[in-house]
C-alpha cells in the first residue's frame, strides 16, 4: 500500500508564489464535463442499440469507466505536482474528446464485426475515458485551491461546485432540447464544445506548487485520509454521494410503480428534477460563495445535514407528486451547502497540500456513487419503498459526519486537523 508511485524530482519543486486568478478555461472544463457526464445518462436508451449492446452491457461498460475514477483522480491529482495542472486538465479533456468520438463512430462499423468485438470497443472506451478524463476535477481542484489564500478556500470550491452544477443543468436540458428530434446530434455538439475548450486552454502552466514534495510523492497510502477530522470528512462525502446516488438509481422505478409512468415519461420527469435541483444548487451556492470562508463555524454544515435529512424523511412516503418535488428542492439545498463545505474543509485541514485534498474526496465520491448505485438496485430487487427507507439511514449518518468536523477543527490556522 505504501509503494511510491510518483516522486517530484528536486528541480520540479519551486517556492510557494503569490496565488494568481485561475485561468477560465478550468471553469468551462468543469462545467463542460458535468454536461457531457449528465447527458449521456440521458442517451442511453438510444446508445445501446446503436452501438449493438444490450442496455445492461452499456451501463457496464459505462460503470466500468467510472470505477476507474477510484484511482485515476488521486493520481491524477498528484501528477500535477510534476507537470502543471493545466496539461493534466488538458490531457482529461483530449481523452473525454477521444472516448466521445469513440461513441460517435463506432455506429458505423457495426455492421461489419461481431456484438462482441462491438461490446468490447465500447468498453475500450470507457477504459480511455476512465484512465484519462479522471484528471479534469481533481486537476482543477487543487488549481482552484493553490490559486485562493487560506480565507479564500470556500469561494474558490464553491465556484467549482457552481460550474459543474451548470453543467448537471445544461446536460439534461440539452437532452431534452435536441433528443426528441435528433438525438444522435446531442454527442456531436459536445464534441465541438470540447474541441473549443480545448482551443482555449492555456499553450503552457506553471509547475505546481509542491510543497507537498516532502511526503514523498504519491503513495497508495494517500487513497485515504491520514485521521482526525479529514476521516469525518471523507465520510461526509461518502455518505452524501451514496444518498445522490441512491434516490438518483431509484427515482424511475418509484415513478412507474407509484404513478403508473412509461419509460419516457420517466426520463423526462428525471431530466426536469434535475434541472430544477441543479438550479436551486446554483443559486444558493452563487448567494454563499462570498459570505463564507470557514464552513466548519457556524451552522452552515449543520444546515446542510438537516436539509438532506428533511429530503430523506419527505420521501418516505411518495403518494403525491408534490412530495418528491419538495425531497428534491431539500436534496438541492444540502448539495449546495455540504459540497463546497466539504471541499473546503478538506483543503484546509490539508494545508498546503491540495493534491491530497483532492484525492481523498475523489475517492470519497468515487465510492459514494457505485455504493448508492448498488445499494438501489439490491433494494429495489426486494421492495420499491427500500431504497427511501436506506436513503433515511444514509441521510442520518451524513448528520453525525457533521459534528466531529467542527469539534476537530484545528485552533491552529492553516494546520493539520
Amino acid at each position: 500500500m505504501g509503494q511510491e508511485l510518483l516522486k517530484p524530482r528536486e528541480s520540479d519543486v519551486r517556492p510557494l508564489a503569490k496565488p494568481q486568478r485561475p485561468p477560465r478555461f478550468v471553469y468551462l472544463a468543469c462545467g463542460l464535463f458535468s454536461a457531457h457526464q449528465a447527458s449521456l445518462f440521458g442517451l442511453y436508451a438510444f446508445l445501446a442499440p446503436e452501438l449493438g449492446v444490450s442496455l445492461p452491457q452499456l451501463i457496464g461498460a459505462f460503470a466500468f469507466g467510472s470505477f476507474l475514477f477510484l484511482f485515476g483522480q488521486p493520481y491524477w491529482a498528484y501528477k500535477g505536482l510534476v507537470w502543471s495542472r493545466e496539461r493534466a486538465i488538458l490531457i482529461g479533456q483530449l481523452g473525454q474528446l477521444l472516448s466521445l468520438l469513440a461513441l460517435i463512430f463506432l455506429p458505423n462499423i457495426r455492421a461489419h464485426v461481431s456484438p462482441q468485438a462491438m461490446l468490447i470497443f465500447v468498453f475500450a472506451s470507457r477504459l480511455v475515458y476512465g484512465l484519462t478524463a479522471s484528471a479534469i476535477i481533481p486537476s482543477a481542484q487543487s488549481l482552484l485551491a493553490e490559486s485562493s489564500r487560506e480565507g479564500e478556500y470556500m469561494r474558490s470550491m464553491t465556484a467549482q461546485s457552481i460550474a459543474l452544477n451548470m453543467g448537471r443543468v445544461l446536460g439534461p436540458v440539452s437532452v431534452l432540447i435536441l433528443a426528441p428530434w435528433a438525438p444522435a446530434a446531442v454527442l456531436p455538439v459536445y464534441a465541438v464544445l470540447l474541441l473549443a475548450c480545448i482551443a482555449l486552454a492555456p499553450k503552457t502552466g506553471a509547475k505546481s506548487k509542491v510543497e507537498e514534495s516532502s511526503s514523498g510523492g504519491f503513495h497508495l497510502n494517500h487513497l485515504l485520509p491520514d485521521g482526525g477530522a479529514a476521516r469525518w470528512i471523507f465520510a461526509l462525502a461518502l455518505f452524501l454521494t451514496t444518498y445522490v446516488a441512491l434516490i438518483q438509481s431509484s427515482l424511475g422505478a418509484a415513478m412507474e410503480i407509484f404513478w403508473g409512468m412509461n419509460p419516457q415519461e420517466v426520463a423526462k420527469e428525471v431530466a426536469l428534477l434535475t434541472i430544477i435541483g441543479g438550479l436551486i444548487t446554483v443559486a444558493v451556492q452563487t448567494y454563499l460563495r462570498k459570505r463564507i470562508k470557514d464552513p466548519r463555524k457556524g451552522v452552515l454544515m449543520f444546515a446542510g445535514g438537516a436539509a438532506m435529512l428533511a429530503s430523506a424523511v419527505v420521501m418516505q412516503n411518495l403518494n403525491q407528486y408534490w412530495q418528491l418535488l419538495l425531497g428534491i428542492i431539500f436534496m438541492a439545498l444540502g448539495i449546495a451547502v455540504l459540497v463546497p463545505s466539504y471541499l473546503t474543509a478538506m483543503n484546509l485541514h490539508y494545508a498546503g497540500k491540495s493534491s491530497q485534498a483532492a484525492g481523498n474526496l475523489g475517492v470519497a465520491q468515487t465510492l459514494g456513487f457505485a455504493l448508492g448505485g448498488a445499494i438501489s438496485a439490491l433494494a429495489l430487487s426486494h421492495a420499491v419503498h427500500l431504497p427511501f427507507i436506506l436513503a433515511l439511514l444514509v441521510a442520518v449518518l451524513m448528520c453525525g459526519a457533521v459534528l466531529p468536523i467542527r469539534l476537530l477543527r484545528s485552533p491552529q490556522k492553516g494546520r493539520h486537523l
